[in-house]
C-alpha cells in the first residue's frame, strides 16, 4: 500500500502543473519555498562550520526559523498535498494502517527530499571540520531532516482542520500579524542595537543550552562536548515528532469513520464570552474584523511598520541612538490608538443595527476600543520586558513602556469621540483596501491630525516625568510616571466612552445616514 501511495504521490506531483492553475500554483509555491529554506539552512552551517559560538548560535536560529518555515509551508500547501490519510481510510483501510502508510510516503515525497537535503547538508558541512565527528554530524543532520518532515506533516494536518472549520483565513492573518510583530524588532535591533556585544556575552552560554534541545541538537552535535549523546537526542526529538504526526493522522482517520447526526449543540469556543454583553459582542466582531477584513489589515499593517520607517530621517538627521531606541514603542502605541479614529466607517455595514437597535452609546464606544486596549497592552508591556531583559536597562523599558500605555489609552479614549464626531468615507468591503473614494473629507482632515496632537499634548506630564527619570536614574520618578499614565489614560478613556457615547445616540441619524452613502 505505501509503494502504490508513494507513486500516487509523486504522478500527483507531475499533473499538478498540468491541473487546475492554484493546485500547481501551491505545489510549486510549496516546493519552491523548501528549496530556498533548505539553501539557506546549509549555507548558514558552511557559516558556521568554523567552529566560532555566535555562528553556531546563528545556525540554531537558522534552525527554528526553518521548523517555522516547514510549518508554514505545511499548513499554507495543504491544498496540493496528496498524501492524507483519510482518504486512505475511505479507501478501506484501518486508520491506524492508513497514518502509517501516509507517514512512509511523505518521507519519499517530493517536499520531503528538500528537507532530507537541508538536514543532510547541514549536517554533513557542519561535521566536516570537527575530527571524529562525522557520524554524529550525519545521524543529527538525518534527525533535523525528518523532523522538518514531521512539522511539515503537523503543519498540513492544521491546515486541512482549519479548512474545515472554515477558520484557515482569520488564522493565517493572525499568523502573519505575530511574525511582522516578531519581525519588526528584530530589524530594529539589528539596524540600531549593539546586539553584537551582547550576543558576544552570551552566546557560549545559549550553546551550552541549545545542543541539548531537539531538534536543534542535530545541527550542532558535530560541535558538542559528547557529539553521539547530542546526536541521539536529536533523533529522539525526530521521532517523537514523527510519531505525533503519525499520532495525528490515524486520529484523523478515525474520525472519518464516525457518522455525525444533524442537529446538536452548537459549541461558540471562545466566542461563548461574548453572550450576554453588547460590549464584548462589538469587542469579538472587531477582533475578527482585524483577522477577515483587508481594510483593518492594511491599517494594522502600517500600525506595526511606521515606527520603524520614521526613525530613518531621525537617524539620518543625526538623533542620537540612546534616544532612537526608546521612540517605536511610544509611537506603535500613539498610532494603534489614534488609528481607531475611523472606525465606524470600517464598520459602516454593521453600525446601522447599532442605532436602529437602540443600543447605549457607551456600549458601542467601549467596545470598540476594547481589542486595541487589551492586545496593545499586552503586546507593549512584553515587549519592555524583553527589551529590559535583551539589554539590561530596565529602567530605560519601564519609561518606555509607561509612555507608550499613556499614549495608547488617552488616543484610544480621543478616537472613542473622534470616530462619531468627524467619519470619512474609506473603502467598501468587497473594494481593494488601498482604494479611497474620490468624496471629499471635508473637515475631517483637519479635525483629526489635530486630535493626534492634543492627546499628544495630554500626555506631556508622562513623558516628561519618564525623561527626567531617565536623566536622574531616578526611579521614583518612574513611579510617578507610571501613576500619571494611569490616571490620564483612565480619565480619557472615561470621558471618551462617555461624551463618545452621548454623541453617538444624539447622531443616529446622521450616523445611519453616513453609513448608507459612505
Amino acid at each position: 500500500m505505501s509503494a502504490a501511495l508513494v507513486g500516487v504521490v509523486w504522478r500527483s506531483f507531475a499533473q499538478s502543473f498540468r491541473r487546475d492553475a492554484q493546485v500547481g500554483l501551491a505545489v510549486a509555491a510549496g516546493l519552491g519555498a523548501s528549496v530556498v529554506v533548505a539553501a539557506f539552512v546549509v549555507g548558514q552551517a558552511a557559516i558556521a562550520a568554523d567552529g566560532g559560538h555566535s555562528s553556531q548560535v546563528g545556525l540554531a536560529i537558522v534552525g527554528v526559523c526553518a521548523l517555522v518555515a516547514a510549518f508554514l509551508i505545511g499548513e499554507l500547501g495543504h491544498p496540493g498535498d496528496a498524501i492524507d490519510a483519510r482518504a486512505i481510510v475511505a479507501a478501506g483501510r484501518r486508520p491506524g494502517g492508513a497514518a502509517v502508510d501516509a507517514l512512509l510516503a511523505a518521507l519519499v515525497a517530493p517536499r520531503a527530499l528538500v528537507w532530507w537535503l537541508a538536514g543532510l547538508g547541514a549536517g554533513l558541512v557542519s561535521g566536516s571540520t570537527a575530527a571524529g565527528a562525522d557520524g554524529p554530524a550525519l545521524i543529527g543532520g538525518a534527525a533535523f531532516g525528518a523532523s522538518l518532515i514531521a512539522v511539515d506533516r503537523i503543519g498540513t494536518a492544521v491546515g486541512r482542520a482549519l479548512a474545515a472549520r472554515r477558520a484557515g483565513r482569520e488564522v493565517r492573518a493572525l499568523i502573519g500579524y505575530l511574525l511582522l510583530i516578531v519581525a519588526a524588532p528584530v530589524v530594529f535591533t539589528l539596524v540600531f542595537l549593539p546586539w553584537r556585544v551582547v550576543v558576544a556575552d552570551i552566546d557560549a552560554r545559549l550553546l551550552d543550552a541549545l545542543v541539548w534541545v531537539p531538534p536543534l541538537d542535530g545541527l550542532l552535535a558535530a560541535h558538542a562536548e559528547r557529539p553521539w549523546l547530542a546526536a541521539g537526542l536529536a533523533a529522539g526529538g525526530a521521532l517523537a515528532l514523527l510519531l505525533g504526526a503519525l499520532a495525528i493522522a490515524a486520529r484523523n482517520g478515525r474520525r472519518m469513520m464516525r457518522h455525525v447526526a444533524d442537529g446538536g449543540a452548537t459549541r461558540l469556543g471562545v466566542l461563548r464570552t461574548a453572550t450576554g454583553s453588547a460590549t464584548r459582542v462589538i469587542a469579538w466582531r472587531i477582533t475578527t474584523a482585524w483577522l477577515r477584513d483587508g481594510r483593518y489589515a492594511v491599517v494594522l499593517v502600517s500600525v506595526i511598520v511606521l515606527p520603524l520607517l520614521l526613525l530613518v530621517p531621525l537617524a539620518i538627521g543625526g538623533v542620537p541612538r540612546e534616544w532612537l531606541v526608546l521612540l517605536p514603542m511610544p509611537l506603535f502605541g500613539f498610532l494603534l490608538g489614534w488609528s481607531l479614529h475611523n472606525d465606524i466607517a470600517y464598520d459602516s455595514t454593521a453600525v446601522w443595527l447599532h442605532v436602529t437597535a437602540g443600543m447605549r452609546g457607551t456600549a458601542d464606544r467601549l467596545g470598540r476600543i476594547v481589542p486595541a486596549l487589551l492586545w496593545g497592552s499586552v503586546l507593549i508591556i512584553a515587549g519592555g520586558a524583553l527589551s529590559g531583559a535583551f539589554a539590561g536597562a530596565w529602567i530605560d523599558a519601564a519609561a518606555t513602556v509607561i509612555v507608550s500605555l499613556a499614549l495608547l489609552w488617552v488616543s484610544a479614549g480621543g478616537s472613542a469621540i473622534m470616530s462619531v464626531a468627524a467619519p470619512y468615507p474609506v473603502a467598501q468591503p468587497d473594494d481593494p483596501p488601498l482604494t479611497q473614494p474620490v468624496r471629499a473629507w471635508g473637515g475631517a482632515v483637519v479635525a483629526h491630525p489635530v486630535a493626534g496632537l492634543v492627546e499628544i499634548a495630554l500626555c506631556l506630564p508622562v513623558i516628561l516625568l519618564a525623561l527626567d527619570g531617565l536623566r536622574t536614574d531616578s526611579w521614583s520618578r518612574i513611579g510617578a510616571a507610571a501613576g500619571g499614565a494611569v490616571a490620564v489614560g483612565a480619565l480619557a478613556i472615561a470621558i471618551g466612552v462617555a461624551l463618545g457615547g452621548r454623541i453617538f445616540e444624539r447622531r443616529g441619524t446622521r450616523i445611519l445616514q453616513f453609513a448608507q452613502t459612505q
